[in-house]
């Protein structure tokens, strides 16, 4: 049987009184987020399609600030790759 002392028991921590409290979120400037993993979820981004759920574990895991620098880097390269290949095409025509 469930009485109400052990219900409570169930529900404090085993230092006596402690409420058991759910894992700690990260700051978000503390957060550590691979660059592979960064990069990887922007280039998901630049095609438009990611599934919410690998949307929701990046935010949870990445670093906004990773995924800011990566971005530009990626938009900038994209941008000198767009201007490389128009020149190219120009100089064959």
């Amino acid at each position: 049987g469930s009485d109400a002392a052990s219900d409570t028991r169930r529900w404090l921590g085993a230092r006596g009184g402690d409420a058991v409290s759910e894992p700690k979120e990260v700051p978000v400037y503390k957060r550590k987020g691979a660059w592979v993993a960064t990069v990887v979820a922007v280039l998901w981004a630049f095609l438009g399609v990611r599934r919410h759920a690998e949307y929701q574990s990046d935010i949870k895991k990445l670093n906004p600030l990773h995924i800011a620098v990566v971005g530009l880097v990626a938009t900038i390269l994209f941008v000198l790759g767009l201007m490389v290949f128009v020149r190219w095409v120009v100089a064959v025509s």
